[in-house]
């Protein structure tokens, strides 16, 4: 699934790739045009019977996340916090079947939002094609996804 170039309704479809929800039910239940919110995200996200926490980010006290993937097997987030000037600590975790939602530097003060199934990053830019690893990317904040039971 693909969004148009500069429509930017990446976050409708990486949601409704989430959800397994066709992108209009997203954006009818948002009934405005995008961009759309993380908030927004999450919470239909949660109506739906998936939860995602507040996001590591930027945003919330790290320097870096790192996304390393030794040829499939093993794929490890590390998110590098500063303590202080002089300290930094580095926290390391699987993230191979553990579907997420990644928020990315896309161009000038521009974000953009990947999915990952667990298996495979989908990016819904047209001019990228799936797949591409994540050292392409400068990751801003990780959403991990887990089901809830929760139902419309």
């Amino acid at each position: 699934m693909k969004q148009n170039s500069g429509d930017k309704r990446c976050v409708a479809i990486v949601t409704a790739l989430a959800t397994k929800r066709p992108v209009k039910d997203f954006e009818d239940w948002c009934n405005h045009k995008p961009p759309y919110s993380e908030l927004e995200m999450a919470t239909f996200l949660f109506m739906n019977g998936l939860a995602c926490n507040l996001g590591l980010g930027k945003d919330y006290f790290y320097s870096e996340i790192d996304v390393s993937d030794s040829e499939g097997k093993e794929i490890l987030l590390s998110p590098k916090f500063e303590l202080t000037a002089e300290h930094e600590v580095t926290i390391s975790f699987k993230i191979k079947d553990i579907p997420a939602i990644f928020i990315v530097e896309s161009g000038s003060d521009e974000t953009h939002a990947l999915y990952w199934d667990g298996e495979m990053l989908y990016d819904p830019n047209p001019m990228t094609p799936n797949g591409r690893p994540f050292s392409s990317y400068k990751i801003l904040k990780y959403f991990p996804i887990i089901k809830v039971g929760v139902t419309q």
